[in-house]
């Protein structure tokens, strides 16, 4: 990693991936919307979007409205459901996923 990167990555917050549908099998705000019960439209919306009939940034807008998720159903959702029972990486990559915080 460059020096450059590392100065980059050392004054943020949070860097996110997209790894939805690629390092790992599951549509992440698919699962989410499931896990607040409102799971019935929104795999539509995210369809819409992959297609391009929709912008991301609309359909994202558009499903976390529908879902409108708390921090705390965030959190067990990831924490307890995905991470621990139902993330699997692709059996054609290799990856390490790191979270500082994270157990």
């Amino acid at each position: 990693m460059s020096a450059e990167v590392q100065k980059i990555l050392k004054q943020v917050d949070a860097v996110c991936f997209d790894v939805d549908s690629t390092v790992i099998q599951e549509e992440g705000i698919d699962e989410l919307a499931k896990f607040c019960n409102k799971g019935e439209e929104i795999p539509t919306l995210t369809a819409k979007a992959m297609s391009g009939s929709m912008t991301f940034q609309e359909s994202l807008k558009v499903r976390l409205g529908i879902i409108q998720p708390t921090l705390t159903q965030i959190r067990d959702l990831f924490l307890r459901r995905l991470w621990r029972e139902r993330f699997q990486a692709d059996s054609s990559s290799e990856s390490e996923v790191v979270c500082y915080g994270f157990q």
